[in-house]
């Protein structure tokens, strides 16, 4: 039969959109699978390259994929920080070779925040040894052996990974002084007084009576661990007791003297010491402190562009605390004689009201959780926060512990703001809720990764203040009007503070102000602790703001769903949206509430 060139056209048409979808299919495919590909070789890489992160995220690495592994803490080498530029590099090619349109919605999500988080920690990288992984306030030295107290022991397995970790101890810590060595030979090394004090915590850290009494943390918590795995009848009695003494043998022959080692090294290297200062001394080290104030908090706006906003905010709430004061003259008695009291002293009992109190305006976590609180070792007592959260396994989020400082001895209703902001609705509701949301969606393992500090801290200030609303409605239901006041006013003086100090922190790293500087606005607010304020904010660059700013964004991104969703919008939809997105850069976050409708899928 003979076709006219039409009917051939026309015949060949259904041929080449077969055709054409195909092809599509093929492309969309291949992106999809090249992105869940560098994934899951990016998680891999991470965990299989740190014992102690993968087995704080992962009570099953074998259900992520990571079937073998050796027990391994990550050594710093010599030059390192000066290769990590390449590697970033070549990370950030194989990401741009993906096309994002290409990819589900939720990968695409996670593709925007990857992107982000590679470009900045490229761009940190051009500046380095302008890190400090030994600061006096957060260091390893003092963190790594908290996170040992609670390194999980369910097999033998994880006792025997944990004592490896001890092998390598020295190793470690002889990483980080070869940081400090090269920091310090690129003009970049700490303050003395900043070395000092690390030199102070080296020594106490590893105290020799308490090892040879055994009574060390290391050595009770170890203790506690390999009894109750005797108890469930993992271990025997005789192999409790090898793995013991293992561990006390470790304790005096590898990691205490490493700290001494650590200790002497520094002592060398005080001589080399810069001038307490921040970093806008270094070269170019207002451009650091910009791309740093970006990685700590999230907030794609600049340290100049907060300055206004901060200072603003300082204003509205000093005139909102002394507009109190006036109506309520009464305030300042009970608050400066310590009279007010709160109703609830216990801390479960605190976590039980704020469950409570927060229904209306958060959705339910989608499992049920237990949450030990405990108290910080005497020992780690003077170099760790007044209260931190730990957050659980990502496939284990029921199991979560909150450490109290004793050294911070928090009155009731500070520690009822405390609870709420590591608890509930706090760091422990916030981290349970969105992993256990993001798993149930399916997302690739690196999304819970790919967190930040702004978001995190800011969720906790923000259900912090929310907390002293909780508490002054507590106080009003039970007939104490005045007392309610007090709590405004707590508000309000807590607000006030972490404005000015990240303001302080804007005008030190950023402007250069120094110390009788920072001393004299302090003073103009009726404090005399300026120079441990401007020794900290030097020696913990954007710290405060990670809290504050972090809130400030949060507070922009409701003004903002307030106004793209109108008569739909409540505070509860507002924090599901926030919860579902997970821990993120607000720029991409704010992205996603212009694209996204109220009540759809956001991961």
């Amino acid at each position: 039969m003979h076709l006219s060139p039409r009917k051939k056209l026309l015949f060949a048409m259904p041929i080449l959109i077969s055709v054409l979808a195909v092809f599509l299919l093929f492309h969309f495919q291949r992106d999809e699978h090249l992105f869940a590909s560098l994934c899951q070789n990016l998680f891999t890489t991470e965990m299989q390259g740190d014992t102690l992160t993968m087995h704080y995220h992962l009570r099953h690495p074998e259900d992520f994929q990571i079937y073998s592994y050796e027990p391994t803490l990550p050594v710093y080498q010599a030059g390192s920080e000066l290769s990590a530029p390449v590697t970033l590099e070549n990370t950030l090619a194989k990401l741009k070779r993906i096309d994002p349109e290409h990819l589900s919605e939720q990968n695409r999500f996670l593709y925007q925040l990857l992107r982000q988080s590679l470009t900045l920690q490229l761009s940190l990288s051009q500046y380095s040894y302008y890190s400090d992984p030994l600061s006096p306030s957060g260091g390893m030295q003092t963190e790594l052996p908290l996170l040992l107290t609670e390194y999980r022991f369910d097999t033998i397995r994880d006792v025997e990974d944990y004592l490896a970790l001890l092998e390598q101890y020295d190793s470690y810590l002889s990483g980080l002084l070869l940081y400090e060595q090269e920091k310090a030979a690129a003009g970049k090394f700490m303050a003395e007084s900043s070395a000092q004090k690390v030199i102070g915590q080296c020594h106490t850290l590893l105290n020799e009576q308490q090892l040879q009494d055994g009574t060390h943390f290391l050595q009770i918590t170890f203790r506690e661990r390999t009894e109750e795995l005797y108890q469930n009848q993992v271990l025997s009695h005789e192999q409790k007791n090898r793995y013991d003494e293992e561990n006390d043998r470790l304790l005096q022959t590898k990691v205490r003297p490493a700290y001494e080692a650590l200790a002497d090294g520094l002592e060398i290297l005080k001589g080399q010491s810069r001038q307490l200062s921040g970093l806008s001394s270094y070269p170019q080290g207002a451009d650091y402190y910009a791309l740093y104030f970006r990685s700590q908090t999230g907030s794609p706006r600049t340290p100049a562009e907060w300055k206004e906003v901060l200072a603003d905010e300082i204003g509205q709430s000093y005139q909102e605390l002394s507009e109190l004061f006036a109506a309520h003259p009464e305030i300042r008695s009970s608050l400066s004689s310590g009279s007010l009291s709160f109703p609830l002293t216990d801390a479960e009992a605190i976590l039980n009201q704020l469950e409570f109190r927060m229904q209306e305006d958060f959705p339910a976590l989608p499992v049920p959780v237990e949450c030990k609180v405990k108290t910080v070792s005497d020992c780690l007592s003077p170099y760790v926060a007044p209260a931190y959260y730990l957050t659980p396994a990502i496939d284990a989020t029921t199991e979560n512990v909150i450490y109290l400082n004793p050294r911070s001895d928090p009155d009731p209703i500070e520690l009822y703001t405390v609870l709420a902001h590591e608890g509930f609705p706090g760091h422990l509701y916030q981290s349970v809720y969105s992993t256990e949301y993001l798993s149930s969606q399916k997302v690739l393992p690196l999304r819970h990764l790919l967190g930040c500090g702004g978001y995190a801290e800011g969720w906790a200030l923000y259900v912090e203040f929310l907390s002293y609303d909780y508490g002054a409605q507590l106080l009003r239901e039970q007939g104490r009007e005045l007392d309610s006041y007090c709590c405004e006013a707590l508000k309000l003086n807590r607000r006030l503070q972490l404005a000015l100090l990240s303001l302080l922190d804007i005008s030190v790293h950023n402007d250069g102000a120094d110390e009788r500087q920072i001393s004299t606005i302090l003073k103009n607010f009726g404090l005399t602790n300026g120079q441990n304020v401007y020794a900290y904010l030097v020696e913990e660059p954007a710290n405060y703001c990670k809290y504050f700013i972090g809130y400030l964004e949060i507070l922009s991104l409701k003004q903002e769903a307030e106004s793209l969703w109108g008569e739909q919008y409540s505070d509860r939809q507002f924090h599901q949206f926030l919860l579902e997105c997970g821990s993120g850069d607000f720029e991409t976050i704010h992205q996603k509430l212009i694209e996204s409708g109220i009540g759809q899928s956001v991961s």
